[in-house]
């Protein structure tokens, strides 16, 4: 899993200033969505 998160962290690191106008909000929204850490849920 972290790798996972490091991965999406780093996708969105590198997209996340290609997306920065407000042409692109729908697209900048589905990225953070995307790339949000998967937490394991403790049991």
């Amino acid at each position: 899993i972290k790798y996972l998160n490091d991965y999406h962290a780093k996708c969105l690191e590198v997209l996340k200033p290609h997306l920065g106008g407000s042409e692109n909000t729908q697209a900048l929204d589905w990225l953070e969505k995307e790339t949000k850490p998967i937490v394991r849920s403790s049991k």
